[in-house]
């Protein structure tokens, strides 16, 4: 590489030697085999933008398309609330009503509160935790033939509920 001196003569041809050193340097460090190659680097088009643009699919987002919705009711026990599913590609998201004065079973477990229509299930088990009033959690398992069972975790006898979770399928 040409150092430049002020006053030298003659200046033109070794900065002309430089850009061409430089270019060939910056062409070297990229093989052109991994240029717009899988696992490569991605190329610009002439505007500068990405010449090979990912599909929605490609980097796990949904299409529009992919969108559905789905009302339940919940068992008698969860005092029939409304349940609103929403599955957008692979995201599921359960919510339901606040559920007031809901009472432990005095046998304790996880009874059922509502099936989840086959689109909307999951391929295996989900366990999610939700905090709940006075104190304590609800448990709440999807299991993968889609019911969604609640047991509270804590010492109160009755709570307010609140359901709302998301998984993906």
């Amino acid at each position: 590489m040409y150092t430049f001196v002020k006053g030298a003569p003659n200046w033109v041809e070794p900065l002309n030697e430089n850009f061409a050193e430089v270019a060939a340097l910056a062409e070297a460090a990229v093989p052109a085999s991994e240029k717009g190659a899988a696992g490569g680097v991605a190329t610009l088009d002439s505007d500068g933008k990405l010449a090979q643009m990912p599909t929605a699919e490609d980097v796990g987002a949904a299409a529009a398309t992919q969108f559905s919705t789905a009302s339940l009711v919940a068992t008698a026990q969860f005092k029939g609330a409304n349940i609103r599913v929403a599955r957008a590609g692979r995201m599921v998201t359960v919510t339901a009503d606040y559920i007031t004065g809901y009472a432990k079973p005095s046998e304790g477990g996880y009874p059922v509160m509502c099936t989840l229509p086959q689109e909307y299930r999951p391929s295996s088990y989900v366990d999610v935790l939700l905090p709940v009033s006075g104190g304590g959690y609800a448990n709440v398992l999807v299991e993968a033939d889609g019911n969604v069972c609640v047991g509270i975790i804590g010492d109160a006898a009755s709570v307010t509920l609140r359901i709302a979770f998301s998984f993906v399928q």
